[in-house]
């Protein structure tokens, strides 16, 4: 359920930092030449939606529903940021990517505060 205990908070809290230093370390590594070619621009996108959903939708779950704003608006400055910075590393700056991180950013806060409620939902006797 929820990471009640202050040491599970902060496993959760860990795990989730990983992940974003995960995403940005993913973002601004050079890409290796032509590793995937054609198959991983067809899915770029959908990859950006999938990794900034998970990143938005893990906290969600956890974050009372005044912070979700301010996990929104982190995730989406990170992934800003990120786009800003890429040029320097060799890659590119796409609109596409920013577009693709905001739709998983919205799936995922949506699929997080929903499984939220159903956490905090009281079990009932049927």
């Amino acid at each position: 359920m929820f990471p009640t205990h202050p040491s599970q908070r902060t496993a959760a809290n860990i795990a989730w930092w990983a992940l974003v230093l995960a995403i940005v370390l993913a973002s601004l590594l050079p890409r290796p030449a032509n590793t995937l070619g054609e198959i991983q621009d067809a899915y770029d996108d959908v990859l950006h939606a999938g990794c900034y959903a998970l990143l938005a939708g893990s906290r969600a779950i956890f974050e009372p529903k005044r912070r979700i704003p301010a996990v929104f608006a982190f995730c989406f400055l990170l992934g800003l940021a990120i786009e800003f910075v890429q040029p320097m590393t060799g890659r590119a700056f796409d609109v596409a990517d920013i577009l693709a991180n905001t739709a998983g950013l919205t799936i995922g806060v949506i699929a997080g505060l929903a499984f939220h409620s159903c956490l905090t939902q009281p079990a009932t006797n049927r």
